[in-house]
């Protein structure tokens, strides 16, 4: 069965030792979260619903967004997360999502990446997301067989602003897939326009870990 649930928990890396911290404002899972410059964004994910999903009755995605703001604890009147404008792009869960630095939203912008839609069909697109607006701004979609279907990705931003992604493509079969979204060569009729490039696999199939960006640089895959 699939658990929903509010609890959020912080790893204190200097003791290891796990922390609670303030409630989501409603049960979820298979959302996407990630650090952003004001604190902690959750998108998407399933929630409770009268719909369902094919496979769970009850169950529903979402295009909710919250935040825990920065500096927000456990502590007795800390700060609660707060609710954001839903995403313009509609609902979705086990999506990826990478900060964006720069602009001027309030709230700051992510890129969310893949996933799976209100039809429970995987999706190889990537928005830009304004979190204060919700408003998603399409962006060059990963790069998948037209008959195929990506799933699983993990992702992470480099050092140099370029985006990283590993995850599976399936026509027929199961295929590994590594891509880096990054600007077109200088002088390209395209140069404002960022673009996915194929990079060569790893040596194992990965999908549906997670990855991050180690702080020398390098890009870590995990499961």
């Amino acid at each position: 069965p699939i658990v929903l649930t509010k609890q959020v928990w912080r790893l204190d890396l200097g003791r290891l030792r796990w922390e609670r911290m303030p409630n989501l404002t409603r049960e979820r899972t298979m959302h996407a979260c990630c650090a952003v410059r004001r604190g902690v964004v959750v998108l998407g994910g399933l929630v409770a619903g009268h719909s369902g999903i094919g496979y769970s009755l009850g169950i529903e995605p979402t295009a909710s967004v919250e935040i825990l703001e920065s500096g927000s604890s456990a502590a007795a009147g800390g700060t609660s997360f707060k609710v954001l404008a839903p995403l313009s792009c509609g609902a979705i869960y086990g999506s990826t999502v990478v900060p964006i630095s720069g602009g001027d939203s309030e709230w700051g912008q992510v890129l969310l990446i893949g996933g799976q839609d209100e039809g429970i069909e995987e999706t190889s697109a990537v928005h830009l997301v304004d979190l204060a607006s919700g408003v998603c701004t399409a962006q060059a979609s990963l790069l998948c067989h037209p008959d195929g279907h990506f799933f699983g990705c993990g992702a992470g931003r480099l050092q140099d602003g370029r985006i990283v992604c590993v995850g599976a493509t399936l026509q027929l079969t199961y295929q590994g897939t590594t891509q880096v979204m990054e600007p077109p060569p200088h002088g390209s009729l395209s140069e404002a326009s960022w673009r996915w490039r194929s990079l060569p696999n790893a040596s194992a199939l990965h999908a549906g870990g997670g990855a991050c960006v180690l702080s020398d640089g390098r890009f870590a895959v995990f499961g």
